[in-house]
């Protein structure tokens, strides 16, 4: 089995685990860690890893095995789902604790993009450039795909926020339900 290389392992950063280089990224690992973001640690070989502070991050070691770090990325998802941040897995499933639902193709984009800024602003021009990229239009389409968001999540408790004239904010909702 190959051995990945560090672009290699922030390419599983697309599946809503940060992909944190250490210790070039201190500054990035906090941040994160102060967001809930889950995280994992890129170790260089011969620096020491740090203690993990919390059950959302985990570490590897340059060189690693492909399905090493997939493996820790998933379990950094599971942890995630269950503390109660939403998780997109790869057959587009939005997953938040005990409950799931199954997402279009196109949905899946733009919750990945939310679930990736859980409770910050994202860019509606940037939403409008992952789901057409070719396209200049779609301001329309976005607002579509967002209504039905809206409907699709809220059994999870989960609420998808207008800041006018900004975006969008993926947040929880407990009464949403």
């Amino acid at each position: 089995m190959s051995h990945v290389e560090r672009a290699s392992v922030a390419a599983l950063g697309d599946l809503g685990v940060a992909i944190v280089r250490w210790p070039t990224e201190l500054r990035r690992r906090e941040e994160c860690r102060l967001r809930g973001v889950p995280r994992l640690l890129v170790v260089e070989p011969g620096v020491p890893a740090p203690p993990c502070p919390d059950a959302l991050e985990d570490w590897v070691r340059l060189p690693v095995e492909r399905e090493d770090a997939r493996v820790r990325v998933r379990t950094l998802l599971a942890r995630a789902a269950l503390a109660g941040r939403p998780v997109v897995t790869r057959q587009n499933l939005l997953r938040v604790r005990d409950r799931q639902t199954p997402l279009s193709p196109l949905e899946a984009v733009i919750m990945r993009r939310l679930v990736a800024s859980y409770g910050d602003v994202v860019d509606r021009g940037e939403l409008t450039d992952l789901c057409w990229p070719d396209c200049e239009a779609a301001p329309n389409g976005l607002y579509l795909q967002i209504l039905r968001l809206r409907r699709r999540i809220k059994p999870l408790q989960l609420v998808i926020h207008t800041v006018w004239g900004r975006g969008y904010v993926l947040e929880c909702g407990e009464n949403a339900a």
